[in-house]
């Protein structure tokens, strides 16, 4: 017996030996094709990494936790002592349940409270009384608050920190973030009341009095929610953060903050998908894209970086399947976890389609309470530091990030981006090619594309939160015993801020970004189905006119039957190993106007043509074929359906059809 060939030692020489080992796999199939993908910044995503593949090799080393550029954490310990700060949305409503889910949650092991105060419109919560009963037995002293109002944050800012004093509260132990977000205020809602030099003037009021008088709480946020529900991609995402966050630190520095200090209001609110790599390399990403613009305004603040709040992308949420939602948030939770996120939310499952329940709210906090408490994610420091996918994913978004910064600022800062268009068509860029593969399938979503159950029935929304009282305040108004009024009433008090900088206005927009949910197209054609079943008392049916044996035609079947589920349309299927004839016969006595046919290629060759023929005859109107269009079958089919085909251009064909014979 021969002995092998021994290996070659040096792992550069492996490579290609395991390349061409490979391509004989694929039997001849394109490399890339089937082995690396691109994202929607234009990574290639390569099947193997290390240090002797092509562009493997991050450039730069990422440092320690806590030292410049904090990739791997934003302090030395990151969140390995204590762990993250499990924090959970309540979306303000009826007072009371309010209150009853806060409590609820709070006992179940969360540790912070985001108060959701702002509807687009006005705020939900108007008066002090309101917001104290709703935080009612609250201990202010242990959970932190954080607040989204909008245009009204220094209104509820206000009622918050007169909460904090009426409660006994030491404002040298208060913890959490007040919300001022103008800029995100503008892309969220379209226009931002009253003047922009007013609004930016409040949130550097607000900062200053924060820094003062509030050391543990961020007066200043920075929500990149608008722009990843819009459609942006990862690496957009990261360059309107940063550039919200520099028209930020012109203004509070403007104001007299230090730069230490002014970084020490802002939050970062960053969404992500489900995607688990490129969720952890973005947060590191914005990590070291943050230090470094500190670094460049103040070496000071090297070792100063961001404070970073994770939460699931409504983009990816799901109204069908919403079940599902739940592996979605523990996706975002874990990648959280992994990269040394300060805070982390998980929504409840059913948040797209009705208000939380105490079910679906203990759900989305146990998801939580089972990676911190049981899992123990937090107790090691960066641990997909150092794998070369992580690193070399993690300097490509913070270059692509850096780069989309640059091109904003070139553009005279984010307001004038987001006033004038700019930012909306560069997201629209992404969000169109991503529909692409949406519709498509390349980019799947299960329950809704791929696996839709339509036994699982209509999902009755019960009503999302809606406003209180319509009243129309003004959105800087604040009650007469405010602890802000000297701020904005005495000039004394602070340095006065003017806001000249030319990159802050002017902020007029027709109308914010757009939230695009992944699964909005194909569960309007689910939503038509169950209107179709409520008239009908069924749903549209397709015939499978299946060639040859069970064993022959079941794979192209199943996957029909799937295809057609993601539009909301029933299947039959035909026996077994029948003649065209007898197929024939079955299509007209079923009253199948629609037909798929389901069988092998060499049955196609076979039988394809007689078969589309004599269905046609039987009273067939639109037909289609399982596989891909083959020679001389153009004119016998009116559609192929196979992977990787346009699945909404098939079912919205389909679907015109129903609706014409019904």
């Amino acid at each position: 017996m021969t002995a092998p060939e021994p290996l070659a030692t040096n792992p550069a020489e492996l490579l290609p030996d395991w390349e061409a080992l490979v391509e004989k796999t694929l039997g001849g199939a394109s490399f890339d094709k089937k082995l690396v993908t691109s994202t929607y910044d234009g990574f290639r995503i390569n099947p193997l990494y290390g240090p002797h593949t092509p562009g493997g090799t991050p450039k730069n080393e990422p440092g320690l936790p806590g030292q410049f550029p904090c990739i791997r954490g934003r302090t030395a310990s990151s969140t390995s002592v204590h762990g993250w700060d499990i924090r959970q949305i309540a979306q303000a409503g009826d007072i009371a349940a309010t209150n009853e889910l806060i409590l609820e949650d709070l006992r179940g092991g969360v540790s912070s409270i985001q108060l959701d105060l702002w509807d687009g419109l006005t705020p939900r919560l108007q008066t002090f009384d309101e917001l104290d009963q709703t935080l009612a037995g609250v201990h202010l002293d242990i959970a932190a608050i954080g607040l989204r109002a909008g245009p009204h944050f220094m209104a509820s800012a206000s009622q918050l920190i007169t909460l904090w004093d009426k409660r006994g509260v030491d404002r040298s132990q208060a913890r959490g973030s007040l919300g001022a977000d103008p800029l995100g205020t503008l892309a969220r809602g379209g226009m931002v009341p009253p003047s922009p030099a007013t609004m930016y003037s409040a949130m550097a009021k607000l900062a200053q009095f924060s820094a003062t008088e509030l050391p543990q709480v961020r007066s200043v946020s920075i929500d990149s929610s608008p722009y990843h529900e819009a459609g942006a991609s990862d690496a957009q995402c990261l360059g309107f953060a940063l550039a919200t966050g520099v028209s930020y630190l012109r203004v509070l520095t403007d104001a007299g903050l230090s730069t230490t200090e002014a970084a020490s209001e802002i939050a970062f609110h960053l969404p992500l998908d489900a995607n688990f790599f490129s969720a952890i390399a973005t947060i590191r990403a914005l990590r070291n894209l943050w230090s470094r613009v500190l670094n460049h305004c103040d070496k000071n603040t090297a070792d100063a970086s961001a404070w970073i709040h994770v939460l699931p992308s409504r983009r990816v949420l799901t109204q069908r399947a919403p079940w599902v939602n739940q592996l979605r948030n523990t996706v975002c939770c874990f990648a959280g976890a992994v990269a040394g996120a300060d805070a982390i939310t998980t929504l409840p499952h059913d948040a797209e389609y009705a208000d939380p329940s105490s079910f679906s709210n203990r759900v989305a906090r146990n998801t939580q309470n089972v990676l911190h408490a049981e899992s123990h994610l937090s107790r090691v420091i960066d641990a997909a530091g150092g794998a070369y996918f992580i690193e070399t994913l993690t300097e490509e978004l913070s270059a692509k990030g850096w780069d989309h910064f640059s091109r904003v600022e070139s553009d005279g800062g984010m307001a004038r981006a987001l006033a004038n268009g700019t930012i909306a068509s560069r997201i629209d860029t992404v969000a169109t090619e991503r529909d692409q593969h949406l519709a498509k399938r390349k980019q799947p979503i299960t329950g809704v594309s791929e696996f839709a159950n339509l036994e699982e029935g209509h999902l009755q929304p019960t009503g999302l939160s809606e406003a209180g009282p319509q009243r129309d305040p003004d959105p800087l108004t604040l009650d007469s015993e405010s602890p802000l009024d000297h701020i904005l009433n005495e000039s004394s008090a602070h340095r006065v801020v003017t806001i000249t900088h030319t990159m802050i206005g002017p902020l007029t927009l027709e109308k914010g970004l757009p939230l695009r949910r992944d699964a909005r197209h194909f569960e309007a054609l689910r939503d038509r189905s169950d209107s179709h079943l409520a008239t009908h008392g069924q749903r549209p049916r397709v015939w499978l006119a299946c060639l040859g044996t069970l064993a022959e035609h079941t794979t192209r079947a199943a996957f029909i039957r799937n295809l057609l589920a993601a539009g909301g349309i029933d299947a039959a299927t035909s026996d077994a190993s029948l003649t065209v004839e007898e197929l024939a016969g079955a299509c007209q006595r079923a009253g199948a106007d629609m037909v798929v046919l389901c069988g092998t290629d060499s049955a196609y060759t076979e039988s394809a043509q007689p078969a589309s023929q004599a269905l046609r005859a039987a009273g067939a109107t639109w037909i289609g074929l399982a596989g891909r269009a083959r020679e001389g079958m153009g004119d016998h089919i009116d559609n192929f359906l196979y992977l990787g085909c346009n699945v909404l251009e098939v079912l919205e064909t389909i679907w015109t059809g129903v609706e014409q014979s019904a």
